[in-house]
């Protein structure tokens, strides 16, 4: 027979199961016994409890980061800069914008708008311009590097007389000439070859890459020809159209080069590179004329005033 206190542990074992479990449905007139013991409420098990908690930490993260990537509470964009894109013949020049350097060429770069010192240095030569960045522009500028000349060599003495060589035979030169309505430089290499204001460019006979530039208006054009002992070569300059606005108060009617273009405002009209005329007339203010040089660095707006004299 079991000891007093094993009776009395096992008394509170029935009485804890019983707490636990349902009452057995009782007989018809017998007594429901009563539960021997302290009735318990059931315990979630401890990994339940550590899994909601970890849940709720997620959820107020993510609600937080949330609010913070939220679109609706990110400032709008507004384009306040343009883009400039330096190159070199040949690359590897150094480049300085506003007395910063900002690389070899090629270099790319976004600029506040307005108006930015632009140096390129190479080789003890230095190119240096005033670049104007309009906001949401693009803007290339390419700089065409003048061969420098070799140190003479000085001539020893001697005793033989040396010939000096023969004059190359004018029968094997040809010659390049190179219309446009802007003055252009032509290059084959790094060598200037003359411009497009000259009659006729010399070269031997033979194929050339020649490539027309004018750095005021950011142009480049490149060419191959192939020059025929005692014949000529025409090369046209296609200069590219770029957009140009005309604007006037009150109003005026507006003629480019002496062609009319139409009343203003003008948007979009599109002009090639290069110097232009432009002409306001108002039939009770009379007429101002202006002189514009449209370039691929920038963009260009036309805006006058009728009423100021």
């Amino acid at each position: 027979m079991p000891p007093q206190s094993q009776r009395a542990e096992d008394v509170r074992s029935l009485g804890s199961f019983q707490s636990e479990t349902k009452p057995p449905a009782s007989r018809e007139g017998a007594a429901t016994p009563e539960p021997v013991g302290p009735v318990r409420p059931p315990q979630r098990p401890r990994r339940v409890v550590q899994l909601i908690g970890a849940l709720g930490s997620l959820a107020v993260i993510g609600i937080v980061a949330w609010s913070a990537w939220s679109p609706s509470a990110a400032a709008p964009a507004t384009a306040k800069d343009g883009g400039l894109r330096v190159d070199s013949d040949p690359p590897g020049a150094e480049v300085l914008v506003d007395g910063v350097t900002r690389g070899s060429t090629p270099s790319a770069m976004r600029l506040a708008a307005g108006q930015h010192q632009l140096v390129v240095r190479r080789d003890g030569q230095t190119h240096q311009r005033t670049l104007t960045i309009a906001a949401g522009s693009d803007v290339v500028h390419v700089v065409a590097w003048e061969s420098t000349p070799a140190p003479a060599t000085p001539s020893v003495a001697t005793s033989a007389v040396v010939d000096p060589a023969p004059p190359l035979p004018s029968a094997s030169l040809g010659w390049v000439t190179v219309t446009s309505p802007e003055r252009l430089d032509v290059y084959e290499g790094l060598r200037r070859m003359g411009t497009s204001q000259d009659a006729r460019i010399p070269l031997p006979a033979g194929s050339h890459v020649l490539e027309l530039t004018a750095d005021q208006l950011g142009f480049r054009q490149r060419e191959t020809v192939r020059v025929i002992a005692g014949r000529g070569v025409t090369l046209s300059a296609e200069l590219p159209r770029v957009p140009v606005f005309i604007n006037a108060l009150p109003w005026a009617d507006v003629l480019v080069d002496g062609v009319a273009v139409g009343q203003t405002p003008l948007g979009n009209l599109r002009q090639s590179v290069g110097t232009h005329q432009i002409e306001f007339r108002h039939p009770e203010l009379g007429t101002r004329r202006r002189t514009v040089v449209v370039s691929l660095q920038e963009v260009t707006r036309i805006s006058v005033d009728m009423r100021q004299p």
